[in-house]
């Protein structure tokens, strides 16, 4: 532990004395940033909405009360109950096609 810290005490101390190295460093952590935003924008861009994919699983189930609709990586997780099951639905954001699903008895509500 007595390494590490002694590295990170002479990196700032470097830092401190040298705006050169400060300037490279924050560009560094910057374009960081920019990169993962575009990577987060480009993730986020899917064909279908959320209202799509939880009316296809409605269908799917014939029914039911949908209580959750998340985007994950292009990908949906819709939570529907239905009959005194919670069914959980994994289905692809930009074919609409359902990749997996499964139900658990919850009881009568």
């Amino acid at each position: 532990m007595g390494k590490v810290k002694e590295f990170f005490n002479k990196l700032k101390e470097l830092v401190l004395n040298n705006k050169r190295i400060a300037v490279i460093i924050a560009s560094i952590v910057l374009i960081i940033i920019i990169i993962w935003l575009i990577i987060a924008i480009s993730f986020s861009k899917v064909a279908l909405s959320c209202e799509e994919v939880e009316e296809i699983a409605l269908k799917k189930l014939g029914g039911g009360r949908v209580v959750r609709c998340e985007l994950e990586i292009r990908k949906y997780e819709v939570n529907i109950v239905h009959n005194s099951y919670e069914y959980e639905f994994t289905i692809d954001a930009n074919t609409g096609e359902v990749i997996d699903y499964d139900g658990e008895y919850i009881g009568e509500r």
